[in-house]
């Protein structure tokens, strides 16, 4: 998008990342926060209390879709300070990211405490194949659709997937329980 509807070179899309490293960092001042509190917990906790930071985080990362895709050409023209929108939406997204990455990497040693390399390793093959299959068809999604259509696209999916924590924070113990290998 900055390189085909702003003209931008390479050196300024680079530049464009900052502001997800600034989201980055917010979240990595958050990160402490949300440990001291599973801390405090004591003794009384489960794989759940790990959750927060992916309940916190999780909506970040479609609201970020959002405000790239309608802040982006043509909903808003080229030129000017129209730049910003899509840029700050890093913002979000950085915060969002690292938030669900690090609670998520916490779940699954909590619930998973024998087979920790396998939890793992499962979740980052299915990371990296969504990563893989990505430039398979980005690029025409996002022709196809627009900025808009396919950010809201891809911002729906984060909805639905932002939703799935909440299931297991609530549920979560009967899920594991329902597993040979998880705690409960």
């Amino acid at each position: 998008m900055f390189g085909e509807d702003y003209g931008w070179d390479d050196a300024k899309i680079g530049l464009t990342f900052c502001s997800v490293f600034i989201g980055i960092a917010l979240a990595l001042c958050v990160t402490p926060l949300l440990e001291r509190k599973y801390i405090a917990k004591g003794d009384n906790i489960t794989p759940e209390d790990r959750l927060p930071g992916m309940l916190i985080g999780g909506p970040f990362v479609p609201i970020s879709l959002f405000i790239f895709g309608w802040t982006s050409p043509p909903y808003v023209a080229p030129g000017g300070g129209s730049w910003v929108g899509p840029c700050s939406s890093g913002i979000p997204f950085g915060f969002g990211m690292v938030l669900v990455y690090f609670s998520a990497n916490a779940y699954l040693i909590e619930a998973f405490p024998a087979y920790v390399a396998s939890a793992l390793a499962a979740k980052t093959v299915v990371r990296s194949g969504a990563g893989l299959a990505m430039p398979l068809f980005i690029t025409q999604m996002f022709h196809g659709l627009g900025n808009g259509g396919a950010a809201s696209l891809l911002g729906g999916v984060a909805v639905i997937m932002a939703a799935i924590p909440f299931a297991f924070y609530k549920y979560g113990k009967a899920i594991r329980s329902k597993s040979k290998r998880a705690v409960v």
